[in-house]
């Protein structure tokens, strides 16, 4: 099934790049609110690794995100580590 186009003339062009533009553009800000709803909505569920032992404290292991944290007490880190890593140039 193929569209003719030479029916399209000046402005009718210029009206379907338009909505063209805006339908991809509400695609693609739909897919990054989306997606930064899915990430913030996901919090770190720790669970302590009993495999690695640290003297003095207590090593972490983040089920959501996979990061490594650490702790003096009993409890689980409070914030996620995700975004603290290096990062280059």
């Amino acid at each position: 099934m193929d569209f003719d186009f030479r029916h399209l003339a000046g402005y009718e062009y210029v009206f379907a790049a338009l909505v063209f533009a805006a339908v991809l553009a509400t695609y693609m800000i739909g897919l990054h609110l989306w997606d930064r709803m899915r990430r913030r909505g996901m919090a770190c569920r720790w669970t302590r690794d009993t495999v690695q032992p640290h003297s003095g404290t207590l090593r972490w292991v983040c089920a959501t995100c996979g990061e490594t944290g650490y702790s003096s007490g009993r409890r689980a880190p409070l914030t996620c580590k995700k975004g603290l890593g290096v990062r280059g140039l």
